[in-house]
Formats: structure tokens, sequence, C-alpha cells
């Protein structure tokens, strides 16, 4: 048996530390693009949220008459059911109670989601615009451009 052959085990040091540089240079550009990635994704979700808050508002106005969720209306009232006290429905209560359900329901679950200890009260910062318990419908057409 060759006594080279024996010796030639494993990797040299110039080997490794290429390697190494190699691995560091692809970590270099690829960790940027990845974060990127992540922070487009959670801009996409709160815009989500937002739609369908705007989408359950919109369902309750087509049912509500008299005092509808205006422009104004924040989602703290919407969450403790402070918006509108004196609106009728012209569906029947079955459906208006659905769509008030659902309204509070959706308000509630995007609050909880924003706030990440499920109380509500924290804000999102979303392209400028927050997402939290003091939002107005009207911020959240603005913020999707309605």
């Amino acid at each position: 048996m060759n006594k080279n052959a024996k010796k030639k085990k494993g990797f040299t040091l110039v080997e490794l530390i290429a390697v190494i540089a190699i691995l560091g240079i692809l970590a270099a550009v690829v960790v940027p693009k990845v974060t990127s990635y992540t922070s487009s994704a959670k801009t996409a979700a709160k815009k989500t949220d937002a739609s369908s808050i705007i989408n359950a508002i919109a369902v309750y106005n087509a049912q509500a008459v008299g005092a509808q969720i205006t422009d104004t209306t924040t989602l703290a009232q919407i969450k403790a059911g402070t918006y509108d006290a004196t609106a009728t429905h012209t569906l029947d209560t079955t459906n208006a109670s659905q769509a008030v359900t659902d309204l509070e329901a959706t308000v509630t679950s995007v609050t909880n989601k924003a706030s990440g200890d499920h109380s509500g009260s924290a804000t999102v910062t979303t392209d400028g615009a927050e997402i939290g318990t003091s939002t107005t419908y009207g911020a959240l057409k603005t913020l999707l451009g309605q």
C-alpha cells in the first residue's frame, strides 16, 4: 500500500477556508432577499385583513337602515358593538344578525392578530397606516386606495 494514499484523508485547511468563504458570500446574497419577501408577505397579510373588515362593513351597511357605519367609526366601536344602536335592517332578522356577528368577529380577529397578545389594544404599521382598535373605517379605505 502506498504511504501517500494513507496520508490523504480529509480536506486541507485551504479547501475548508474556500468553502466557508463561498458559503458566506451566498448567505450575504440570500438573506436580504428572504427578509424582503417576509416583509412584503406581512404587508400583504395586513392589507388582506383591512380588506376583510371593509367587506364585512359593506355587507353590514347593505342591510342597515338608519345609523350605518361611517368613515369615522373606529374598530373599537365595532368590536364593542356600540356603533349602531338605532339601526334597523332591511333583510330578515337572521341575516341581519349574521351580518352583525360576522362584522364583529372579523374586527375582533384582526385586532387580536395585530396585537399579538390577543388583547386587541396594540396597533400594527402597514405602509404608514395603523390597523388597531383606534383605526377608523375611513383610514382602512385610504390604506387600500378606496
